[in-house]
């Protein structure tokens, strides 16, 4: 009886693991598909057809010389508040075709980080801080954040002007199919049949040529799960919380562990610990903020960032862009803290 009992349980267990993995996969891959084809869709049908310039015009552009974009990169200013990978996906289209060089990619991914913001707040920020530590504390957390990413902004700029004769954009127009680079300047479209053909077989081609990469760093992703090194790192974050102990407290502590592994979590249990008055108003933000900080340090950059950008750009570029989120992090929240 206890036998059956037994392997009854282990086979459940194995079972409902198995069905996360799956679900996980495969929403990983439609999401994957989805964005990735639209996104070298979408590249190619607004260039063709200037949507921008047209409904745009000059105030587009004035935005664009402020924040050093090129013009052609303006359907991934706009996705980005669609889709990461959809933005990314335009933006390494321009890349492979030597718009931009390394350098640059650094310089964008940091500097729209306001833009990023705005976008990821109205959908998931703004909802969880303020149903998690009401509204007085919420907005606080808010505002910081907003900050916080101002201050990467301002990092970006700084990082364009110490390296600004490495950083290479170009401020042209690329075709695609001729091989010709044209002026910026509005140009007489091709008729719409064609553009929809063109970007539809852009589109599948940049869904070819990411495929196999996107497969196989999704596959070793599922591996760390499986192996259970996440865990792993969740213990080892809250050995080196332990020497702090006689700086904060127990409640910090835990915020700072429970964000440090899931940055909502956390903040949920910040909110039940300052709803119960175990906790002030200040120890929670620095404890929310420390731990979202170690979270990137951690485990963002093995199971989003890294993966993330190296499924779309080579592996030197990812490394890059992985690190300059590293560092910009450790450099940006340390005076969120003394702001707090």
């Amino acid at each position: 009886m206890r036998l059956l009992i037994f392997l009854y349980s282990f086979f459940s267990v194995v079972f409902v693991f198995t069905n996360f993995l799956i679900r996980g996969i495969l929403y990983s891959s439609i999401m994957f598909i989805i964005g990735t084809f639209l996104g070298g869709f979408l590249s190619t049908f607004f260039r063709e057809f200037h949507v921008f310039d047209k409904f745009l015009g000059g105030k587009l552009l004035k935005f664009c010389n402020i924040f050093k974009i090129p013009r052609c990169l303006i359907p991934a200013l706009f996705s980005s508040f669609i889709n990461a990978r959809l933005e990314h996906t335009i933006v390494y289209d321009y890349y492979r075709r030597g718009f931009l060089n390394d350098w640059y990619l650094i310089y964008y991914n940091l500097v729209l980080s306001p833009l990023r913001f705005l976008s990821i707040s109205i959908v998931y920020i703004i909802p969880q801080a303020i149903t998690a530590l009401g509204f007085y504390v919420g907005m606080l957390y808010i505002v910081f954040s907003y900050i916080k990413s101002m201050l990467t902004s301002i990092l970006a700029f700084s990082y364009y002007k110490i390296f600004r004769n490495r950083i290479r954009f170009v401020e042209l127009e690329y075709d695609n199919y001729t091989g010709n680079i044209i002026d910026i300047k509005y140009q007489h479209s091709r008729d719409v049949k064609s553009v929809l053909k063109i970007s539809v077989m852009n589109g599948l081609n940049m869904l070819k040529s990411l495929s196999l990469k996107f497969f196989i760093i999704l596959s070793i992703v599922y591996i760390l799960y499986i192996l259970n090194i996440f865990e792993y790192l969740n213990v080892v974050i809250k050995n080196m919380l332990s020497y702090f102990s006689y700086v904060l407290n127990s409640q910090s502590l835990t915020i700072i562990s429970l964000c440090a592994f899931s940055p909502v979590v956390g903040i949920y249990i910040a909110g039940s610990m300052l709803y119960l008055g175990l906790i002030s108003v200040k120890q929670v933000l620095l404890s929310i903020f420390i731990g979202n900080m170690l979270f990137i340090l951690f485990f963002d950059f093995i199971k989003h960032s890294f993966p993330f950008y190296v499924s779309i750009y080579p592996v030197k570029v990812a490394v890059k862009l992985t690190l300059s989120i590293v560092i910009s992090t450790l450099i940006t929240t340390p005076i969120i803290l003394l702001m707090i």
